[in-house]
C-alpha cells in the first residue's frame, strides 16, 4: 500500500477527532503543481489562505526490513515546530511502545524540508513507523485510527501549551 492510500484515511480520521476535541482542521489530499517545489508552493499560499496555524505531513518510512521507530521532523528554526514533533512523538510513542528515533531537525535541503520551510506556521513530517518493516506495518496497517487519535491528542496538547493557538 503506498503512503497515500495508507494516510488518506489516517487524515480523514484525524480530522475526525480533531474535531471531537473542538479543533478545526483541514485535510490536503492532493497538490497541484507538476513538481516538488511547485506543489510545495501551491500548497504554502492555499494553507495561507485558508488561515491554517499549524501543519502535518503524513508519511511513513521506508528502509530495510529490520528498520524501526518512531520520529518527527520539524524546520531546524521553528521552535513552535520542535515543540509540536515533541508533542506528536510522545503520544505515538505512548500509544504504540514504539521505538524512539527521536523528533529531528531538517533544513530547507532535507527531503521533506521544502513542505517545513514553505510553511508559515509549526509544521511537522510525520513518520511514525517504517514500512517497510513487515511487523511494524502489521501492527500500523491495522490501527490507524488509534495513529489518528495518538496525532490528535498530540495536536491538542501542542495547542493547550501555546496560549490559545487554534488549528
Amino acid at each position: 500500500m503506498s503512503e497515500w492510500a495508507f494516510n488518506v484515511r489516517v487524515g480523514a480520521l484525524l480530522k475526525r477527532h480533531l474535531y471531537d476535541m473542538g479543533i478545526a482542521s483541514i485535510v490536503y489530499d492532493a497538490y497541484e503543481g507538476g513538481s516538488y517545489g511547485s506543489s510545495m508552493r501551491w500548497l504554502s499560499t492555499t494553507m495561507h489562505n485558508d488561515g491554517v496555524t499549524l501543519a502535518l505531513e503524513l508519511h511513513f518510512n521506508s528502509a530495510s526490513p529490520t528498520a524501526e521507530g518512531c520520529e518527527m521532523l520539524y524546520y531546524h528554526s521553528s521552535e513552535s515546530g520542535r515543540r509540536l514533533a515533541s508533542s506528536l512523538q510522545i503520544e505515538v510513542i505512548a500509544e504504540y511502545n514504539s521505538k524512539n528515533r527521536g523528533i529531528k531537525a531538517l533544513n530547507r535541503f532535507s527531503r521533506g524540508g521544502g513542505f517545513l520551510v514553505k510553511t508559515k506556521c509549526p509544521a511537522v513530517v510525520c513518520e511514525p513507523f517504517f514500512g517497510s518493516n513487515n511487523t511494524e506495518w502489521n501492527k500500523h496497517a491495522t490501527s490507524r485510527n488509534r495513529l489518528a487519535q495518538a496525532y490528535a491528542r498530540g495536536v491538542k496538547n501542542f495547542l493547550s501549551k501555546s496560549n490559545g493557538l487554534v488549528a
